[in-house]
């Protein structure tokens, strides 16, 4: 396990981890799809898991990485992205315009709900 400096947030994935310290991510365990090949962060605040993928908000936005078969890594454009929560397949963040959703939609996962 790589070393943590006060980890602040923790996330695990299908058969990973990863977790948020002062500074960066860190993730390991399973990694066949890449979801612990953290790439470039410029100061990360929060960490999702999905199954195989990752995702992390940081100053620039939403960033996912890992196994893309349905487009769960295929980041859409989100205005200002203040959470992010990953799925098996897929992954949602909040954005200023509401909630938007990436990736595997076999049972609506990803068709967001409007307001009634």
């Amino acid at each position: 396990m790589p070393a943590l400096i006060n980890p602040v947030a923790v996330s695990t994935g299908g058969g990973y981890t990863c977790a948020l310290d002062d500074s960066s991510v860190k993730c390991w365990g399973y990694n066949f799809f890449g979801q612990t090949n953290v790439p470039a962060l410029i100061d990360p605040v929060a960490i999702s898991g999905g199954w195989e993928h990752t995702c992390a908000l940081d100053d620039s936005g939403v960033k996912c990485w890992g196994h893309n078969e349905y487009g769960q890594t295929n980041v859409p454009s989100l205005k200002n992205p203040v959470a992010i929560s990953a799925g098996f397949s897929h992954t949602c963040a909040l954005d200023d315009s509401g909630v938007k959703c990436w990736g595997h939609n076999e049972y609506g996962q990803t068709s967001v709900l409007e307001n009634q």
